[in-house]
């Protein structure tokens, strides 16, 4: 066991809402409280709507037969769908926003609305705006309203309950610290150290050649399944229906948590056998960090005359039996 001084917690929250759905959960549980619930659907909505509607109308993940919204609003008067983004890289379903806004167009409430809570850095932005145009371009007056919001906005109205509402500062200030980290740029402040260790050769160097070794991962991997680096340093393995199986590279925060530079692992709301085929043949330790079970590559591999040869000896069992498993169940 490596030894490791924790990170200091960013709010109470940190480690039980670390995913979309936990943090939708939340979200829910927020609006028990009368005046941001009414802050943040007018917001969403509008401040008619917001005023119209009570602490038990919301709840999660309600199946329709066009998928799960996952935040409904629903009474007398209102019928609204909110859907979730959390990560700027989460695409869209094959419900959104078709389906949704078609189960929408069968009721006849006289507030109906379809709103997407996402990062302004979403990478989709362009393809849900387009596909939000079309169906109210075919729909005209249809009653339907849409809009997206970021998070952004909801952090505006965090503070701004909280300022205003003082009983509810402390809980208001716990929410507002997580999304924060989550969707706000964080401060930085380098020290003397980390200077001297950034216009370092060595590091330079060092690190090229850690890129360079997760690239040379990945031209391996493919041998066995589908790769692609969808951010820098980060490749992801998946199989011919793109469902990903694993998940290599280099996470800052990981690293700076662990001192491991050299990490891979599964998503904890990936598939479910995708998680069970890492557990039962992944035979190392792992640990569990932020939603996800992770493995890594120990000091004296890096430090070997072979290392990419010592790295895939480590990981290959692991993608080969996620690789086979799929075909299998096919």
């Amino acid at each position: 066991m490596l030894d490791f001084q924790p990170m200091s917690r960013i709010s109470i929250f940190d480690n039980l809402v670390t995913n979309e759905n936990s943090a939708t959960e939340l979200l829910c549980n927020a609006m028990r409280f009368d005046p941001l619930r009414r802050a943040l659907l007018a917001l969403f909505f509008s401040d008619e709507c917001s005023m119209k509607v009570r602490d038990d109308d919301t709840d999660t993940q309600v199946s329709l037969d066009a998928g799960r919204p996952d935040l409904v609003v629903a009474n007398d008067d209102v019928y609204a769908f909110i859907e979730v983004k959390v990560e700027e890289h989460c695409r869209l379903t094959g419900n959104q926003p078709g389906g949704y806004f078609n189960s929408l167009l069968s009721d006849k409430r006289p507030q109906r609305w379809l709103v997407f809570l996402v990062p302004s850095g979403w990478f989709y932005h362009s393809q849900l705006k387009e596909s939000l145009t079309q169906l109210n371009d075919a729909h005209v007056g249809s009653g339907i309203q849409t809009r997206v919001v970021h998070w952004e906005a909801v952090l505006d109205v965090l503070e701004k309950t909280s300022i205003q509402n003082a009983a509810l500062s402390p809980v208001l200030g716990e929410f507002t610290a997580l999304f924060s980290s989550w969707f706000l740029p964080r401060s930085i402040m380098f020290t003397k150290d980390n200077v001297q260790t950034l216009f370092s050769k060595e590091f330079a160097v060092a690190f090229s050649d850690l890129l360079e070794l997760i690239r040379q991962i990945g031209n391996t991997g493919r041998r066995l399944c589908k790769c692609s680096e969808r951010a820098f340093g980060e490749l992801y393995f998946k199989n011919d229906d793109g469902e990903y199986l694993l998940w290599v590279g280099f996470w800052p925060d990981f690293w700076k948590r662990e001192g491991l530079p050299v990490a891979f692992g599964v998503k904890d709301d990936w598939p479910e056998w995708v998680q069970e085929t890492f557990r039962r043949v992944y035979r190392f330790e792992t640990r569990s960090f932020d939603g996800w079970t992770m493995g890594w590559v120990p000091q004296q591999e890096l430090e070997s005359s072979k290392p990419l040869e010592r790295i895939w000896e480590r990981i290959s069992p692991v993608l080969q039996a996620l690789a086979s498993t799929k075909v299998r169940e096919s």
